[in-house]
């Protein structure tokens, strides 16, 4: 059908990082001519599959401060909170204020099963990443929406195992020991695959669970954050896969490893913390640790990531380099994070501060009862350019292999991302040339970002 070629378009355009033309297609499925009486034709799980793709396209090249610059388009920017089944699960977890003044979630014990728990998850993963644009209440109202979602994934599952486990044992009530016995092995071997993948579905629920505890700060979050992250990679590391590991749980664990560089930053060392932050590419960093070189290569590969994670990565790559006052390394990953702004898919010192942390990107497959399906946690036409330069002012270079995809869905956001990385740029020239003749040069960098985004 015409609807069903349209669905595949968009996911198609989610994949190749076209991330504004899919959010286009998604409100041309929901709005369906845009009155409320063509919405009614839409098929409830149809809606709801609908939201929850639109809101992971929507994560997937989030750019901070974007929602506070609407460029005159509001209505095309704010189409997708303003659905009514959004609205109302909103409204289902909204945050109430007590006679103390305490905020409280409005009547919790009543709370029901969330039936798509993968839009309950998306909508939250969105709300986190865009956190700076709302009040701060709304950080709480989304770890609300994962912890009922993770309980509503295990939930689901479990029942989906019970009741058809039941029903064999059924229809098999006058079987012999053997074969009674054959069957309770059989039921036992799919008992742990059923918990197996139940994890995989509650994996990243409860990273995003921990992105939400960084958010909301003070020691007992972050301390519940660090467990949890601390957690995923042990046992990454236990099982003997590490690097190795595949598609969404790759994704998840290197996730884990960034938000784990950024809690522990200041409190290992610089060398360490890099090592925690993701390879987004084959970057020709010098592997010298000894000589406050090169960061070496990290532990953990960020595979089927999204622009948004493979642009938080490289900046946070860059940020440690500095700090360990490699500036080669450091420009050089500039140089990649500024040209792979430009890439939507393929063939298309002390005194520094600001890492940033990473949520789980959304899904783009959504379900209610179905343990079968496979739910997909994230994803990941011009010439790559943009390269910084090194301290002695020679442009370095960066071949396109080493480049990954991360456009940003807007000019604008692509202007953003290029002051960040010459505000970066520039402190580490400061600091490089510290009563030095070149003292003032950093401030050229300065003024040309502020003067780019003025205009």
């Amino acid at each position: 059908s015409q609807r069903g070629l349209l669905h595949v378009y968009a996911q198609s355009l989610y994949r190749l990082g076209e991330t504004r033309l899919a959010d286009e297609m998604y409100r041309r499925l929901l709005l369906v001519g845009g009155s409320d009486e063509d919405e009614v034709h839409v098929d409830v799980d149809e809606r709801e599959d609908s939201l929850s793709n639109a809101l992971a396209n929507r994560t997937a090249n989030y750019t901070s401060g974007s929602l506070l610059v609407y460029g005159g388009e509001r209505d095309s920017e704010c189409w997708l909170e303003e659905d009514s089944i959004i609205l109302d699960l909103l409204q289902e977890y909204s945050i109430g204020i007590t006679n103390d003044g305490e905020e409280k979630m409005d009547d919790e014990d009543e709370k029901v099963m969330l039936q798509n728990y993968d839009l309950a998850y998306n909508l939250a993963t969105f709300l986190l990443v865009s956190s700076e644009a709302r009040p701060p209440s709304v950080v709480k109202q989304a770890k609300e929406l994962l912890i009922h979602a993770e309980k509503s994934a295990l939930t689901i599952l479990d029942t989906d195992s019970n009741e058809n486990e039941e029903s064999k044992d059924d229809e098999n009530g006058g079987v012999d020991a053997e074969t009674r016995k054959k069957l309770q092995q059989k039921k036992e071997k799919q008992l742990k695959q059923q918990k197996e993948l139940a994890e995989q579905e509650a994996g990243p629920i409860r990273a995003n669970l921990a992105f939400s505890n960084i958010l909301l700060g003070g020691e007992e979050n972050e301390t519940e954050a660090l467990k949890t992250y601390l957690t995923m990679v042990t046992k990454a590391a236990k099982s003997g896969k590490g690097a190795s590991t595949i598609g969404t749980q790759a994704n998840l664990l290197a996730t884990a490893s960034n938000n784990l560089a950024v809690l522990r930053d200041g409190k290992e060392s610089v060398f360490d913390v890099l090592k925690r932050i993701p390879v987004t590419s084959s970057l020709s960093v010098s592997e010298d640790q000894n000589s406050g070189g090169g960061g070496g290569a990290a532990a953990v590969p960020l595979v089927a990531a999204t622009p948004q994670q493979v642009r938080t990565a490289l900046f946070n790559r860059a940020l440690q380099l500095a700090k360990m006052g490699n500036s080669n390394g450091c420009l050089e990953t500039l140089g990649v994070l500024r040209a792979s702004l430009l890439i939507s898919s393929r063939g298309d010192g002390n005194c520094i501060s600001g890492a940033a942390s990473v949520s789980i990107g959304g899904g783009t497959a959504s379900k209610k009862n179905s343990a079968k399906s496979k739910k997909k946690k994230g994803s990941g036409s011009t010439t790559a350019g943009g390269a910084g330069e090194d301290a002695s002012g020679k442009g370095s270079s960066v071949e396109n292999d080493d480049v990954p995809t991360a456009k940003p869905s807007s000019e604008m956001e692509v202007i953003a991302w290029n002051a960040r990385a010459d505000w970066l740029e520039s402190e580490l020239l400061r600091l490089l040339s510290q009563g030095s003749k070149t003292e003032k040069k950093h401030m050229d960098l300065v003024n040309k970002a502020i003067k780019t985004l003025d205009e």
